[in-house]
């Protein structure tokens, strides 16, 4: 069983996911336009909200495969939408990490 979220929700899944990849597009965005700067990513307030989630997804989440009891009773789909939304946190997880180490932000 996952923390915060039911075994049996796809949408939990599914939303959370979704939160975090929405998070990710907004900070790659503002760090694009030099909005905000690295140092927000380590701050105490919404960055460390952001690192916690990301360490929750790496740790926990991002090894969930379609076999996964989580799964059962679902539809392909279901599960399909569910490892979208899991491609694309990976996708602006790799796109932030990218943009972090170029050195085009500050």
């Amino acid at each position: 069983e996952m923390p915060g979220l039911t075994s049996s929700s796809l949408d939990d899944l599914t939303f959370w996911f979704t939160k975090l990849s929405t998070a990710l597009d907004c900070y790659i965005w503002a760090l694009e336009e030099r909005y905000i700067t690295i140092a927000a990513l380590n701050s105490k307030d919404a960055g460390s909200v952001l690192i916690t989630a990301i360490q929750k997804f790496v740790v926990d989440l991002a090894i969930i495969t379609k076999d996964h009891s989580i799964f059962d009773d679902h539809t392909p789909f279901e599960t399909e939408r569910v490892q979208r939304c899991k491609c694309s946190v990976i996708r602006n997880l790799f796109a932030l990490l990218n943009l972090v180490l170029s050195g085009k932000v500050g």
